[in-house]
């Protein structure tokens, strides 16, 4: 596991439920049109959710699986 290089973690506004911090990552091209189809398919008539709100989605999913293998 890597040390945090922010110190953002360390502020007490970072811990607080629903906050949130940017983070910058890589991803394979083709990820792209993945996230753009699931934001598609979970957006509520009337409201187009973007590309960012797909990959969210992704990874909170992504979370919740591989925290099974943890607990």
């Amino acid at each position: 596991m890597t040390k945090r290089s922010s110190a953002a973690h360390k502020t007490p506004q970072a811990k607080k439920t629903g906050a949130t911090v940017q983070v910058t990552i890589r991803v394979p091209f083709e990820w792209l049109d993945r996230a753009d189809k699931i934001a598609m398919a979970l957006s509520p008539v009337g409201k187009k959710l973007t590309r960012m709100d797909g990959f969210r989605a992704a990874i909170a999913s992504g979370f919740e699986y591989q925290e099974t293998f943890i607990k």
